[in-house]
């Protein structure tokens, strides 16, 4: 896994900030301008695995609806496996409304334990989401559809060839956003905007990375 080439690839291009700037413009559009961006990102995947694909495509505002009717679905998917867990994080979050009230009326050391078990809980339950959900995200931009993206024998053999692998990416992205994030507002607060197409072009050279070394390792085709 080439971690920083997830950055640097984005810009070797000669439109990069061309391209930025307009995926920063479409994503400041509710919740449609987020799947559009999506949709274009998964050209980018796709261009990925072409060897002689000397860049990724650009950004073209004229292909709005396709880049559309790609995202909706990879959006679709995302979004359901994330409902699914909504039940976990409500009785979660219930356990720790109840463990704080009483742990405040028997000691405040207590209170703190609450919290501190309460961070790491959310934080194992967002790790084991991004696990299960990544296998998923690759079939969805691969094949190009809702029901195909869920498959429990990929699911199953990605997870079990990739698991360390995924939580490591994970670790990263979620390091090297908050760098990003922290650059952006230093930029006055403006440049927030700007970054976040840029950890997107990185999340999704890391889906191709996890699915390629997922392949070396001898794991399955996604398919329908």
């Amino acid at each position: 896994m080439q971690y920083l080439r997830a950055y640097e690839y984005i810009f070797e291009h000669p439109n990069w900030l061309k391209n930025v700037l307009l995926c920063t413009v479409c994503g400041i559009i509710p919740v449609v301008g987020m799947i559009v961006l999506m949709g274009y990102l998964c050209e980018v995947f796709d261009a990925l695995r072409r060897p002689e694909s000397p860049a990724y495509p650009d950004f073209d505002f004229g292909r709005f609806v396709e880049y559309l009717t790609r995202g909706v679905w990879l959006f679709l998917a995302t979004l359901v496996v994330s409902l699914a867990f909504m039940p976990v994080m409500g009785v979660g979050m219930a356990m720790f409304f109840l463990a704080t009230a009483a742990a405040t009326q028997a000691h405040p050391i207590l209170t703190a334990v609450g919290v501190v078990f309460t961070i790491f809980f959310f934080f194992a339950i967002s790790i084991l989401l991004n696990v299960i959900m990544e296998p998923i995200i690759i079939r969805a931009i691969l094949l190009r559809g809702f029901t195909e993206a869920f498959s429990w024998k990929f699911i199953v053999d990605f997870v079990k060839r990739m698991f360390w692998q995924i939580i490591l990416v994970q670790l990263f992205l979620m390091v090297s956003s908050i760098a990003w994030m922290m650059f952006g507002f230093l930029l006055f607060c403006v440049g927030i905007y700007f970054v976040t197409p840029v950890v997107m072009y990185a999340q999704f050279h890391l889906h191709y990375q996890l699915y390629e070394e997922y392949l070396r390792r001898g794991g399955m085709e996604a398919r329908a």
